[in-house]
């Protein structure tokens, strides 16, 4: 916790004695998120890494959470692919307990007059889902006998179950909600009623700060701590970076002069890629080039891309999943990173691109344009003429993106760690 987090509130010492592990029993804090990695996600990531760091620091740390890996297994059974892929119930990860519980799937008449009808409609509360009956049922245990309950990730619903479970046992409540300001699904009553709620409210930028601050929400409970990566897990691998660039010319045909190109997230229409390819579609014409699309595929998506011709598909090139190891040395491959995403509450792949040295280019939507600063380019979300001209900027001068990539690195390693 930053020392920032101790002064705030009305009684600081007794509130530092809450918090610091400084008695014969390490502090419990119990964490309530949606997903936790495996899972690929910006906020599932996030609280493993917090978690993690806590654990190492002495404190006792429990994660409570669904045993789902793809997003897609919120509202319907996994995909044939995925039935290999079991969660045991009880799980440690370096040093932090991880509980997970079965998801309930959505029953059609609840989900449509319930949830959208009367909650979403009539009283502009979010609470689609996903749920888990088991993990609301048997929450109250770990969170009765916790110091602090963390809640992960609006707007999704263990948020109020959490919250309102620690109320009555009276425990400190904290959240960070990777808000993602004029998304519809964010931008709720009962959203900015449960944050104005919680006892502290962590964000990952000042923009989301300065937002919220904005919304009614008191900026003495509001706390940046950023985002963070390990810079020593994105070095290039010598020998094994080379022998991955060889394997990737002899798979996709690359030559020497093509520039490549990464899309690295979640492949939803909200992240921009069918913006990306539309402009990939036109620059293939005019420029030696390699899309590398990397990330959790979705039926829209999948649509999409079978819609692309094989000459196409020669150079816009479906990744899926990548191992870390193999994500790091393909950004150390890459010329350029492109996220043209309209709701990022930070934009986390900004760093792992930075840290190998990549430009960046986002969009004009959300915190983006407050992390990239100079040290990227930005477009404007859905103009994918746009687009197409500012990965065509970066691509056309070389030094001007390395300039810029080596001066991301070193905000990396400055503000970002």
């Amino acid at each position: 916790m930053c020392d920032e987090c101790h002064s705030s509130e009305p009684n600081g010492q007794a509130y530092r004695k809450d918090i610091d592990n400084t008695g014969d029993s390490a502090v419990r804090i119990v964490n309530v998120i949606q997903r936790y990695p495996p899972a690929v996600g910006g906020s599932e990531t996030w609280c493993q890494e917090v978690c993690r760091y806590l654990s190492k620091k002495g404190y006792n740390v429990h994660v409570l959470t669904l045993n789902i890996n793809k997003e897609e297994e919120f509202w319907q059974d996994a995909l044939m692919a995925e039935t290999d892929l079991a969660f045991g119930k009880l799980e440690f990860d370096h040093g932090v307990h991880i509980r997970r519980y079965a998801r309930s799937l959505p029953i059609h008449s609840v989900h449509h007059f319930l949830y959208e009808k009367i909650l979403d409609r009539l009283l502009n509360i979010y609470f689609y889902g996903p749920h888990s009956l088991e993990m609301y049922a048997r929450m109250w245990r770990e969170i009765r006998r916790a110091d602090i309950v963390f809640l992960h990730t609006a707007p999704y619903p263990h948020n109020y179950i959490g919250f309102l479970l620690a109320k009555i046992f009276s425990k400190k409540v904290l959240i960070v909600p990777h808000f993602h300001p004029l998304h519809p699904h964010y931008e709720k009553r009962s959203n900015y009623w449960l944050l104005r709620n919680c006892d502290a409210v962590i964000t990952v930028s000042q923009y989301e700060k300065d937002y919220l601050v904005s919304k009614g929400i008191s900026k003495e409970k509001l706390f940046v701590t950023g985002n963070g990566i390990h810079p020593d897990d994105y070095r290039d691998t010598g020998l094994e970076a080379e022998a991955f660039r060889a394997k990737i010319r002899d798979d996709y045909g690359g030559q020497p002069g093509d520039k490549v190109v990464i899309f690295l997230g979640r492949k939803t229409i909200e992240k921009g890629v069918g913006h990306l390819i539309e402009a990939a579609r036109s620059l293939i014409l005019e420029m030696p080039l390699k899309l590398f699309l990397v990330g959790p595929c979705f039926e829209w998506y999948n649509n999409l891309y079978a819609n692309l011709s094989n000459v196409e598909k020669q150079h816009i090139i479906e990744m899926g999943v990548l191992s870390h190891e193999d994500k790091v040395k393909l950004l150390h491959l890459a010329h350029l990173l492109v996220l043209p995403s309209k709701y990022e509450a930070f934009g986390i792949v900004f760093l792992e691109a930075w840290s190998c040295g990549t430009p960046v280019i986002g969009t004009n939507e959300g915190a983006m344009p407050s992390i990239i600063e100079k040290e990227g380019l930005v477009c404007e979300f859905g103009d994918s003429q746009d687009l197409k001209a500012k990965i065509k900027q970066a691509l056309s001068d070389d030094v001007k993106s390395a300039e810029m990539g080596s001066k991301g690195k070193a905000k990396v390693f400055e503000k970002y760690t």
